[in-house]
């Protein structure tokens, strides 16, 4: 009875094992056992537990991993592909002036042909009219010929240096011609490798042993709420709590980009466009007592009573400082993208361009082929 009475109480399933090895046949032997076999299972239970939470820990940092992984290969292919358009544009409008050079040249040499002509047919006319005349001597008709003949080897010489001149800007239009064609493949490349981009950060990662899980939705938020923060539309904890605070911080966003989303049930899409962004989005929101600096809220700079007047107000002192330039285009959205809330998949046709006003700025866009982006810009 001592010793039951020291270990009725205990969770320690070495203790009951005492009990039972002293009184195997004890009153309370079939108790002690139940308790050991109840201690057992939860202790078995608890280390399940743990493994599991270990396991599901791990995976999220993978899928985490696996999801920063997709949106880097996105900016990435974004940003070569905004790199071969300019380069595409550049060299177009290389070849654009080479052509009209081309043309000034032509018609250059053309005029000089024409005046040419013009020039021998004078020379024929007036040798002939100098062979039939009788009150000219020779040597008038020779200077008069001397002249003409003058006049012709100069606009021959103009006629040649046309000519040259209309060579070389051809040779300046081939190369010029063969640099778009490599800015356009460049492009296309870039296009391409935009989209499978983000057709690996829309699909979901596998694991060796098949087809993970997709992310969780405490997951998703806690990322998405980072993206908001970083942006500046959302100032509360990243938890992962998608709640009124978070709602309203993707609403501010959408307002301010033109994105049509589900605030209430987000997923992989918004979380794409946000990441997109590389500057703020929303403004600087500082609270009482705060102003803004750069970009960052600061306390209030101390009010400073004016010297000799006691009774005047009081002044606040500033630092003058200039407001930071924030260029229109900083705060645009991707072009691609917005494009579709104004041409949905599949309106446009291939090849044809197409412009539209929008709160941003005009926005123009070129339909490339039906599986791939469009090559849009802002103007």
């Amino acid at each position: 009875m001592a010793l039951w009475e020291s270990v009725r109480s205990t969770s320690d399933i070495p203790s009951l094992q005492r009990y039972l090895d002293r009184f195997p046949n004890g009153v309370f032997a079939s108790t002690a056992r139940q308790m050991m076999e109840r201690l057992t299972a939860e202790v078995a239970q608890r280390q399940a537990s743990l493994q599991f939470e270990i396991e599901r820990k791990a995976q999220e940092a993978k899928q985490a991993a696996d999801l920063q992984r997709a949106l880097d290969d996105a900016r990435k292919a974004r940003e070569a592909l905004s790199s071969a358009e300019r380069e595409r544009a550049s060299a177009q409008a290389a070849a654009a002036n080479a052509r009209a050079a081309v043309a000034a040249a032509t018609e250059e040499r053309n005029t000089a042909a024409l005046r040419e002509e013009e020039l021998r047919k004078e020379q024929q006319r007036l040798l002939a009219e100098a062979a039939s005349a009788s009150g000219r001597s020779t040597a008038e008709r020779n200077a008069a010929t001397a002249e003409l003949e003058g006049k012709l080897a100069a606009v021959a010489g103009d006629a040649r240096a046309a000519r040259e001149a209309l060579a070389a800007a051809e040779a300046r239009q081939q190369s010029a011609d063969r640099a778009a064609q490599v800015a356009r493949d460049a492009s296309q490349t870039a296009s391409d490798r935009d989209a499978a981009s983000r057709v690996a950060f829309l699909a979901t990662p596998e694991s060796p042993n098949g087809p993970a899980a997709p992310l969780g939705r405490e997951q998703l938020a806690r990322r998405l709420q980072a993206e908001l923060k970083r942006v500046g539309c959302y100032a509360g904890e990243v938890d992962g709590e998608w709640g009124a605070g978070s709602r309203t911080a993707l609403e501010g966003f959408i307002k301010r980009t033109g994105f049509l989303f589900d605030t209430a049930n987000p997923g992989l899409e918004p979380l794409d466009a946000v990441a997109s962004q590389r500057v703020r989005i929303c403004p600087l929101q500082c609270g009482s007592g705060e102003v803004e600096r750069g970009d960052r809220c600061i306390a209030a700079p101390a009010r400073v009573p004016v010297p000799g007047r006691e009774d005047a107000p009081v002044k606040t002192r500033v630092t003058p400082r200039e407001a930071p330039a924030t260029p229109r285009a900083a705060t645009r959205p991707d072009g691609n993208r917005y494009s579709l809330s104004i041409w949905p998949k599949n309106t446009l046709q291939r090849g044809q361009t197409v412009s539209a006003n929008t709160p941003f700025g005009r926005l123009t866009c070129t339909s490339i082929a039906a599986n791939t982006p469009r090559a849009c810009s802002w103007r």
